[in-house]
């Protein structure tokens, strides 16, 4: 025959046990919903690393890197993209040369 306290024990580590067992499940939908949560993070970043607000053919991630206006085509405000000041080297947050200049040359 088993004893009151050796039957409270059982009872006692049974329970103990279901506990870790609740435990670790809370545990496992937490980390669950953390992993989904950094997922969704993770598309909306690929996604928005391509959208360009002012379609001047620089993403807007790539306007931040630069310290660019993203919603605006010519940051500088020089008659030249920030597309076209970036790919001729130029800093497209400094004005350089009005674009009156430019038509000159093509005369």
């Amino acid at each position: 025959m088993i004893s009151p306290v050796e039957l409270l024990r059982i009872k006692v580590e049974k329970q103990r046990q279901q506990d870790m067992r609740n435990f670790l499940a809370s545990q496992a939908v937490a980390k669950s919903a953390a992993l989904n949560k950094l997922r969704q993070e993770y598309a909306q970043v690929q996604r928005d690393k391509h959208i360009d607000r002012d379609l001047d053919g620089i993403p807007d991630s790539a306007e931040y890197m630069y310290g660019t206006n993203p919603y605006t085509a010519d940051s500088d405000r020089d008659g030249r993209s920030d597309l076209d000041e970036v790919s001729s080297a130029l800093n497209p947050r400094i004005e350089d040369e009005r674009e009156e200049d430019y038509r000159d040359l093509d005369s």
